[in-house]
């Protein structure tokens, strides 16, 4: 049975409530992984993968160190907000912080400082439209950085990676993250994306937790002895992710459609019936790709993201 430690990181003060984040770790000896969750306060799915490996890592010899963050946005995970109510901000556009700015500024200052200690750091998110498991390649960093960014996310095996697209202006935002500043400083790092805790299956969960027990087999920290990725004898494909959004405002309701069905433009996805007057209108695919986010039945407002289609990259 192996030791654990907790601390605490202090991150401010609300009153007489302290802003503590709780990190807890087995080993003290290199290489050093961290798992984070709630960036996004709002997205707790990465509890749920935690306490999987926590059971796995509390059972194994492990040659280094495994430590888990379990609420990087605290206020935010407190009201189940994306963002915490004391400033508004979002942490993930945020890059190394700033030690004399806003909280959440000061927050990403706090996390990027700590998270540089350590050899490799998977943060996990939530998407709000179902996905597949997703790891998401900014592409920050030198070439080294990036050649172990790569080689971590091989031993993952996601059922798809998403990398960024120099030519969609709404990738330009993804250079802000924690994840980019961490590679910009020499730390390896990814994000995986799955969907909501409340969507998301079983099976889904055990290919998430499994995928990182093969990452920490890879750093060296433990032997994943009779543990099998669910996806590691599938080639992962490679997206560049279009956001579709709608015009409209009213209940949506997509078509019967599997993720990775191959789209041509102008396919229908589903419809939105617009409020008050429920009339019905088609919502059609702009480009061709695959289908690779698509959002549930849900009352959507304009701008809201409805589903994404997947272009491979040319190289």
């Amino acid at each position: 049975m192996q030791n654990r430690n907790i601390q605490w990181i202090p991150t401010g003060q609300v009153g007489v409530v302290s802003l503590d984040i709780p990190v807890i770790s087995f080993g003290n000896k290199r290489p050093k992984i961290i798992i984070t969750s709630s960036v996004h306060g709002d997205e707790v799915l990465g509890l749920a993968i935690i306490s999987q490996l926590v059971d796995y890592v509390e059972t194994h010899d492990i040659q280094g160190t495994v430590s888990f963050l379990l609420a990087a946005n605290p206020a935010a995970q407190f009201f189940g907000q994306r963002v915490s109510p004391q400033d508004f901000k979002d942490l993930n556009r945020l890059g190394a912080g700033n030690a004399r700015g806003y909280y959440t500024d000061r927050l990403a200052s706090t996390l990027f400082e700590f998270l540089c200690d350590y050899d490799f750091v998977v943060n996990i998110h939530e998407f709000e439209m179902h996905t597949p498991v997703t790891t998401f390649f900014i592409g920050a960093g030198d070439e080294k950085v990036q050649k172990k960014i790569l080689q971590g996310i091989k031993a993952f095996a996601p059922e798809i990676m998403w990398v960024t697209n120099p030519q969609n202006e709404r990738d330009v935002q993804y250079q802000n993250t924690l994840d980019a500043a961490l590679a910009k400083a020499g730390v390896p790092s990814f994000i995986i994306e799955t969907v909501q805790l409340p969507f998301i299956t079983e099976r889904k969960i055990n290919q998430v937790a499994d995928g990182l027990i093969n990452l920490m087999a890879h750093l060296g920290i433990v032997t994943a002895k009779n543990r099998k990725n669910t996806n590691s004898e599938t080639e992962t494909m490679k997206f560049y992710r279009n956001e579709i959004t709608t015009d409209l405002a009213g209940f949506w309701e997509p078509r019967k459609l599997s993720l990775f069905t191959p789209i041509k433009a102008g396919d229908t996805i589903g419809e939105i019936r617009t409020l008050p007057d429920f009339e019905v209108h088609s919502v059609f695919s702009p480009i061709s790709g695959t289908l690779i986010q698509l959002r549930h039945r849900q009352l959507v407002g304009t701008g809201s993201s409805i589903f994404s289609i997947g272009v491979k990259p040319e190289s």
